[in-house]
């Protein structure tokens, strides 16, 4: 097995291969997941094995004791992929499974945005503007497989989705439309194509948008 480490600033992923598969995960994550270094593996197998009957009802892993529940993060309705909630203990985060050939620039994608936002001072018009980043990104031997990433989960009352759905088209334009563009605009120089503002929520707390699920 090969290790590698991605850097960007603050923001590292350790990179495994074996096999043709790859797990990312932060150095936190995995120190965090010590105690059980396959959990996060353990998860992904158990999501696929039972993923109708996590649509009818949260169920809980019995050797892992994880919960997970059919559900997605900040009002985001998970457009190419399955969303969850998953609770290990005290902490919850939201998993996305996605087909590989859809999602396999992802790693990368997370490293150049956090070296755009470096670069520009973590802020954009009016607002401050963060990553959510990824705790894992798991890509299977498979093309046509599930791969699965895992951040941390918003409810909708913490955060504002930014597509048309989620926010009134008016509003929209007066209070986030420049950001939103300069944004975007900005990371399709650098290569990332899909952050738009489907992939972007408001933080009202701290006056944030955040960016998420790039590809």
């Amino acid at each position: 097995m090969q290790k590698r480490t991605i850097q960007s600033q603050k923001f590292r992923l350790v990179a495994q291969r074996k096999q043709n598969r790859q797990i990312h995960q932060t150095p936190q994550f995995l120190v965090a997941q010590k105690e059980n270094p396959t959990i996060a593996l353990q998860t992904y197998k158990f999501v696929l094995k039972n993923m109708k009957k996590i649509g009818l009802a949260p169920i809980t892993d019995p050797k892992t004791g994880i919960k997970i529940e059919n559900t997605y993060t900040g009002a985001y309705a998970g457009g190419e992929g399955v969303t969850f909630k998953v609770t290990h203990k005290k902490q919850v985060f939201y998993l996305k499974l996605i087909r590989k050939y859809l999602g396999q620039n992802s790693p990368r994608a997370y490293q150049t945005i956090e070296k755009v936002l470096t670069r520009i001072g973590n802020k954009v018009g009016r607002y401050k503007v963060k990553l959510i980043r990824p705790h894992l990104i798991y890509t299977p031997k498979r093309v046509d497989a599930f791969m699965a990433i895992l951040t941390d989960f918003y409810s909708k009352n913490q955060v504002i989705h930014l597509a048309e759905e989620g926010v009134n088209q008016k509003k929209y334009e007066i209070n986030f439309k420049p950001e939103c563009t300069t944004i975007s605009r900005l990371m399709q120089k650098n290569g990332v194509v899909d952050v738009e503002r489907h992939n972007m929520f408001f933080e009202k707390k701290t006056r944030t948008i955040l960016l998420f699920d790039p590809s």
